[in-house]
């Protein structure tokens, strides 16, 4: 987590962590309801989301990163989520149609 704060560290410390998501994934059977699984997206969803609305990030970090957050389906990723659609260019539609599939995949208020 202290790489994050480290421009020359930032893409390798997402890269991890995002890896630590997909081996707990893979231990707990695609479970995202697993005790591991849900620490480790209490732990990880806030600082990452706050990476991506922070706007310093490389196209490649940024494209990867939103796929991440969309994946979680957390509601938490909100703020990142929204962000995607206003600030990717329009050749980056990947990173704008992740974000709006995830969207649309949040439960129904009511």
């Amino acid at each position: 987590m202290k790489r994050l704060d480290d421009p020359a560290q930032r893409a390798n410390a997402i890269k991890r962590l995002t890896q630590f998501y997909e081996d707990d994934m893979t231990r707990a059977n695609n479970d995202t309801s697993a005790p591991e699984v849900k620490q480790l997206l209490d732990t990880i969803v806030d600082p990452l989301t706050k990476q991506y609305t922070g706007g310093s990030l490389d196209d490649l970090t940024r494209t990867d990163l939103m796929k991440f957050l969309a994946e979680t389906h957390d509601p938490r990723t909100q703020p990142a989520l929204a962000k995607a659609p206003r600030t990717s260019r329009w050749q980056d539609r990947r990173r704008v149609r992740v974000a709006c599939e995830s969207i649309t995949r949040w439960p129904r208020p009511g």
